[in-house]
């Protein structure tokens, strides 16, 4: 079965991403990861959201790449659920974390 067609341009963003540059995209995909674990452990006690919901919504939904993707394809990651910040805020801090290429 194949995938729908949004979740399958999501996908390839990622793809491309990844052959164009492996190692920023790695790396900046898990140096977020890394970075925003701590705040969205304090988020969840402060917002009183689950630990899992806060860390997937501050790792992965925030994530830029993740924003980027979602843009293309998949749908919008607002409504997904709680603490997932609009793509504006996302890109702000995306500008001092990620040297675009």
């Amino acid at each position: 079965m194949l995938p729908a067609p949004g979740l399958f341009n999501h996908e390839r963003m990622h793809v491309c991403r990844t052959a164009s540059s492996v190692r920023l995209f790695t790396l900046t995909y898990v140096g977020w990861m890394a970075v925003m674990f701590l705040p969205g452990v304090i988020a969840a006690a402060v917002r009183k959201v689950g630990v899992g919901q806060a860390l997937e919504n501050y790792c992965y939904y925030n994530n830029p790449w993740e924003t980027w993707a979602y843009l293309i394809g998949a749908g919008p990651r607002s409504g997904r659920g709680p603490l997932i910040w609009s793509d504006l805020v996302v890109l702000g801090w995306a500008i001092p974390f990620l040297r675009w290429p």
